[in-house]
């Protein structure tokens, strides 16, 4: 799942990696990539850390078990 994040988004910059990068004013090589697994779905997310302050924004979910 993490692969997701790294491979498909982060490594080979998706066009909303570009505009996330732009709304949090950061360079998407500041992105911290971060899975959020509850009981039934599973959550990938970037981590934005600046000013004292932790930015979460959610780009995929995946409700199936790898």
């Amino acid at each position: 799942m993490m692969r997701k994040i790294f491979d498909r988004f982060l490594d080979k910059p998706d066009p909303l990696a570009g505009i996330l990068s732009a709304k949090f004013g950061v360079a998407i090589g500041d992105f911290v990539a971060v899975r959020i697994v509850s009981h039934h779905m599973r959550l990938l997310g970037v981590m934005v850390k600046r000013e004292g302050i932790s930015n979460l924004a959610l780009v995929d979910y995946d409700d199936t078990k790898d």
